[in-house]
């Protein structure tokens, strides 16, 4: 079962890096998943193509992978307390890719 792991706060256009520094306590020890994650993040500018240039960017997709599979589900809910009118959603895999 899992239980809910507080992460530390993480800014809306985070880098790669500081959404995996926020939120790996979770996938580690937090609910004994015991495998470290890496995280992508990919750039789009309002007309939704894909840019490496941060002040265009308009919109963020971040990758979460788990370094070593598992026996269980890596997570099955978010829950975000925001500060901000940015629009945050998450989509959760139902499978192992």
């Amino acid at each position: 079962m899992n239980t809910w792991v507080k992460s530390s706060t993480i800014k809306v256009n985070a880098t790669a890096s500081e959404l995996r520094e926020g939120i790996k306590s979770y996938y580690y020890s937090g609910n004994k998943k015991y495998s470290d994650i890496t995280v992508n993040r990919t750039m789009y500018d309002a007309n939704g193509t894909n840019t490496t240039n941060s002040t265009a960017a308009t919109k963020y997709i971040y990758y979460i992978k788990l370094r070593r599979l598992i026996s269980s589900v890596s997570t099955n809910q978010v829950l975000i307390s925001k500060n901000s009118s940015s629009t945050i959603t998450f989509d959760i895999p139902s499978t192992v890719v």
